[in-house]
């Protein structure tokens, strides 16, 4: 019973002895691994951020080199002198996630309306409503010409019907576009009209007062410059004289009652006889008149030319009887390119609009 109890308790002894040594090296072996982890994790952070602190901490320059006898792999290489320099000048040289890199060259900016387009609907005036066909640019217009001025006419927006002088609506497709242009109540601005309108207008806002001169039926000499200082007219058979009965009035409202009065007493063969010339068809510019045989009127308000053949495509603006607001013609004849008029270099024969047709022959300009 003695030797029983007695291996009995050394056998526990040596029982007690084994867990014991088995928890000291369980523990040693868990601290050896979590030293393995802090050297892995400092080790893949070196390599990912290159930080130089985390280098050169003794701690985790000691668990990654216990690491690396163990795994090859993920071992942190050491660093010379050299090397470490090398390291520096990339830390300083390599760019930082925020930094951004140098630009490549500024893409041209693409225009505002896909190519091909002829009608920019947005567009409020002449030059920014109406594209020129492909191939055909306009020509550069001096500043304060009646080229750029014709080009910056408002129109009103697209889809406008036009309105004749009763208010009666204008009920066909024979127009692109209708410019913003009170006409008034009265049925006098027609065709030839609006033609002198456009041409006094511009010159009123370009200062050139004493340009606005236009005749009666009669031959007789209408000057603005006479009206604005106070002369009026007086009319009694075929006989017309000027007298002073008024205040000088050199504004707007005050030119738009002198082409009242001028409105009533011209008409087509009036401008053609005596305020406008001939004009070759290769000389065609903005601003020249086209006249027919009928007394039907169309103003050149924009062209664009193609500098490889020479042709060029015009928009016709005009006005109508009965009196309406101005527009700018539809080409039924080409839709592709309508509003546009295509031309050859040398243009002759007759040309056709949506309303009325005008030969090249009677292409005119206002004299002054």
């Amino acid at each position: 019973m003695y030797n029983n109890r007695y291996l009995s308790d050394k056998h526990k002894h040596y029982r007690k002895r084994r867990i014991r040594n088995r928890l000291i090296a369980g523990g040693a072996i868990l601290l050896i691994a979590a030293g393995f982890s802090v050297g892995i994790y400092f080790s893949i952070k070196t390599l990912t951020t290159g930080s130089k602190g985390l280098i050169n901490k003794s701690a985790t320059s000691a668990s990654a080199s216990a690491f690396a006898s163990a795994s090859a792999e993920f071992a942190t290489p050491s660093l010379s002198a050299s090397a470490t320099a090398t390291l520096k000048e990339a830390e300083t040289l390599a760019p930082s996630e925020t930094t951004t890199a140098t630009p490549g060259p500024t893409p041209t900016p693409k225009p505002s309306y896909p190519v091909g387009l002829i009608i920019n609907k947005p567009g409020m005036t002449i030059s920014d409503r109406f594209i020129p066909p492909q191939g055909f640019e306009r020509a550069d217009a001096a500043k304060g010409s009646y080229v750029s001025w014709l080009r910056a006419l408002k129109l009103k927006p697209d889809g406008t019907i036009a309105k004749l002088w009763n208010g009666a609506a204008k009920n066909n497709n024979a127009y692109a576009a209708v410019l913003d242009m009170n006409i008034g109540t009265n049925n006098l601005q027609l065709g030839a009209e609006t033609a002198i309108r456009l041409n006094a207008e511009y010159k009123f806002n370009a200062g050139k007062n004493e340009a606005i001169v236009y005749h009666f039926v009669s031959g007789f000499s209408f000057s603005w410059d006479k009206w604005r200082q106070g002369g009026r007219v007086t009319v009694k058979g075929s006989m017309v004289n000027w007298s002073n009965t008024t205040k000088a009035d050199s504004s707007a409202k005050a030119l738009q009652e002198f082409l009242q009065t001028q409105f009533n007493y011209t008409n087509t063969h009036s401008i053609t006889v005596y305020d406008l010339v001939s004009v070759k068809p290769e000389d065609a510019q903005p601003g020249d008149l086209f006249v027919n045989y009928n007394g039907a009127v169309a103003v050149i308000a924009d062209i664009a030319i193609n500098a490889s053949s020479g042709e060029k495509c015009l928009l016709l603006v005009s006005g109508f009887t009965p009196a309406q607001q101005p527009q700018v013609f539809n080409n039924l004849g080409n839709a592709a390119i309508s509003p546009w008029f295509q031309a050859p270099k040398a243009p002759s024969g007759e040309l056709k609009t949506s309303e009325f047709t005008y030969d090249w022959k009677q292409l005119m300009r206002f004299k002054r």
